[in-house]
């Protein structure tokens, strides 16, 4: 012992060094060191230059490799969450998409819907229902809206 430090089990593989209640805090073999308990660090964390880093003045966490969770991630509670279990994603804030999107089941929609641009239905007999209780009703805020083959 020297002072409160114990340095335990030492060989020319591994030692362990700990204090005197707890003597194995920190074992240390070739190229890896095992911590038994808590880190707590006050300055950035940096991995391997700049594989992994935290900055320590504000949390900001870069990671060059790729992210991968096995549990449900989510980010400020409710914001974004995407289910580890299902996959289902939900965003709390508007979601908005630069490039195309390809969906591969029903697109449900509650709320208004603007469309900017043409809809393309490729179905060979295509149906547009309406399930409401009163009518259908297809307007042109600024000309006039062809029907053709009214049967």
């Amino acid at each position: 012992d020297v002072e409160d430090v114990r340095i335990t089990s030492l060989s020319t593989t591994s030692a362990t060094i700990g204090v005197s209640n707890d003597d194995n805090l920190l074992t240390l073999a070739a190229n890896l060191v095992t911590v038994a308990g808590a880190v707590t660090a006050s300055g950035d964390v940096t991995i391997n230059t700049d594989a992994f880093v935290v900055t320590a003045s504000n949390g900001n966490t870069a990671v060059k490799g790729t992210l991968s969770s096995v549990g449900t991630f989510t980010v400020n509670t409710n914001k974004f969450s995407a289910a580890a279990d299902t996959g289902n994603t939900a965003v709390g804030g508007t979601l908005a998409v630069t490039g195309g999107a390809t969906l591969s089941s029903t697109l449900g929609v509650t709320g208004v819907t603007t469309l900017s641009d043409d809809l393309i239905m490729a179905e060979n007999a295509a149906v547009i229902t309406h399930s409401g209780t009163t009518s259908l009703t297809i307007t042109s805020t600024t000309a006039f809206v062809d029907v053709e083959s009214v049967r």
